[in-house]
């Protein structure tokens, strides 16, 4: 008897576990998706035109879409053609962002003498210096 009691427990846990609800019992866990490597995305702001030798301060967002805080990124700034000069960011050692979070960095600029189209251009980059992302600002220079 004492080998039927076994089996008969074990076809009662089958036939426990044979109905038509497919769905599985206990707890679900919830999975995320973790970027891998880590990394912020900067927008775009929208082009414009300006008068020469004009300044402005175009703002920049940089956001953290993964799902894990991100700290450790550095901000900087280049330009080319119609843009004369421009100024460091207004935040270089970006702060730990949080997921889904963003920081407005803003980045002055001057048009040149002459007519043309120039960009704007900040760059984020991580402090092994292995990442970097970027975002443009298209300006035109009116004759």
């Amino acid at each position: 008897m004492r080998v039927y009691v076994p089996l008969a427990v074990l076809l009662s846990m089958l036939a426990a576990c044979s109905s038509s609800d497919s769905s599985p019992t206990g707890l679900k866990p919830e999975f995320t998706v973790n970027c891998v490597p880590p990394r912020l995305t900067v927008s775009n702001p929208p082009a414009t035109t300006k008068p020469r030798n004009t300044s402005s301060s175009p703002k920049f967002i940089v956001t953290n879409n993964c799902s894990v805080s991100i700290g450790g990124w550095i901000a900087s700034t280049s330009r080319t053609g119609a843009v004369a000069s421009v100024g460091a960011p207004s935040i270089v050692d970006l702060p730990t962002l949080a997921p889904g979070a963003s920081v407005a960095v803003f980045v002055g600029y001057t048009t040149g003498s002459s007519a043309g189209t120039g960009t704007v251009v900040l760059t984020v980059t991580n402090d092994p210096g292995t990442l970097s992302r970027a975002g443009s600002l298209t300006v035109t220079v009116s004759p």
